[in-house]
């Protein structure tokens, strides 16, 4: 049996997926100058990457992640990244 804060997690997981499934939604029909250029398409799909923000920053709470631990491992990745290019981008 679940406890309560791990529903939420699920809850918050199953949110976010489906918020980034909008997201792809605008990016598959909309060229990426229009998203860039036209108000409305912008709008609307920075609304819909906010609730992926809002989604992730919850469930990040449901484990207690900390900005810290994101910043820091960030960091990381992202120099390893720049020194491995071809690594990162065969994933």
């Amino acid at each position: 049996m679940e406890t309560l804060e791990e529903a939420s997690a699920v809850f918050k997981t199953l949110r976010l997926v489906g918020e980034l499934g909008e997201v792809i939604d605008i990016i598959k029909k909309t060229k990426a100058d229009e998203i860039a250029k036209i108000p409305k398409i912008r709008k609307n799909f920075v609304e819909e990457v906010c609730d992926c923000y809002m989604y992730l920053a919850d469930l990040l709470n449901c484990y207690r992640i900390t900005a810290k631990e994101i910043d820091r491992i960030y960091k990381g990745k992202v120099t390893f990244n720049l020194k491995n290019p071809m690594k990162y981008w065969k994933k």
